[in-house]
């Protein structure tokens, strides 16, 4: 598809075009468009029109529920040896930590769309990426319970909960606000590739997409990255590290396992900022 063309919008279960205006209903519906190679997806509210325009293999609810499980499968099992995840579920073992990251990541995924977060994928989902709107904040005091907050937080335990809530956003909050203040920005949550589609660019492609949105709105766009390789990667997309975090500290060795006395795991917080219009010509 060229540069030039216009997106298409396809249904997320069907992959069959919609004809344009054809219906409009009063459920939240997906609005899911295909631009070289990536797909995405984002919830939107419409007013009804009629309920015998609505097209019978349309359920909003399967089509979310498909969506996300899509997402899950991709992601979960690239991060069963990611640092920042190993600690969030080091009083799981290693057989058990699967099972769990599914529970983690339908969870956070789920919270990501019900703050209006898009879903993109490219290559039939061998790459995807979660991201949240300038605006919206995952951890959302609303929709953390509707979106399966306490299944997800009993499964972690209380020592993966004070984790997730406090150290985290503990040790990443400072860096935050001294480099975007109260500036809305586009946040690059989760990105996963499936070993067979790296080396294709199928992850820079979907997050140019993203940065391109970003950079026509003005906004800049935030990402923690957990590895030195992913560091990489988002570097060359302009990514600038802001600072070096340290999760358990004296609590983890540099894997994320338990350790007394281990140096903790380390994390990058990375900002991008749009060119300015005068940087650009």
């Amino acid at each position: 598809m060229g540069n030039g063309e216009k997106y298409k919008m396809y249904s997320v279960a069907l992959r069959k075009p919609i004809p344009t205006c054809s219906f409009a209903f009063n459920a939240s519906s997906w609005h899911v468009h295909v631009y070289n190679g990536v797909y995405t997806s984002h919830r939107r509210q419409c007013r009804c029109a009629s309920s015998s325009t609505r097209p019978s293999w349309l359920n909003t609810d399967l089509i979310l529920s498909a969506r996300i499980s899509k997402a899950v499968a991709t992601i979960a099992p690239q991060f069963i040896d990611d640092p920042v995840l190993v600690y969030m579920t080091n009083n799981s073992s290693k057989d058990q930590r699967l099972p769990l990251l599914h529970t983690v990541f339908e969870f956070m995924i789920t919270a990501a769309v019900a703050n209006k977060g898009t879903i993109y994928e490219a290559a039939d989902w061998k790459s995807a990426t979660v991201m949240v709107p300038p605006g919206k904040d995952v951890a959302n005091p609303m929709t953390l319970i509707s979106s399966g907050g306490l299944g997800f937080f009993a499964n972690l335990g209380i020592s993966g909960t004070v984790k997730t809530l406090y150290e985290f956003p503990r040790e990443i909050g400072p860096h935050k606000t001294r480099v975007l203040g109260k500036r809305p920005f586009y946040y690059i949550f989760i990105v996963a590739t499936v070993p067979e589609g790296r080396g294709r660019g199928l992850a820079s492609k979907i997050i140019k997409q993203v940065l391109a949105i970003a950079q026509k709105e003005q906004r800049p766009a935030w990402l923690e990255a957990s590895t030195e390789g992913s560091k990489c990667v988002y570097a060359k997309l302009g990514f600038k590290e802001v600072g070096t975090v340290v999760l358990g500290k004296g609590k983890c060795d540099a894997t994320g396992l338990p350790m007394k006395g281990g140096p903790g795991i380390r994390l990058w917080p990375m900002v991008w900022e749009p060119l300015k219009k005068s940087q650009r010509e």
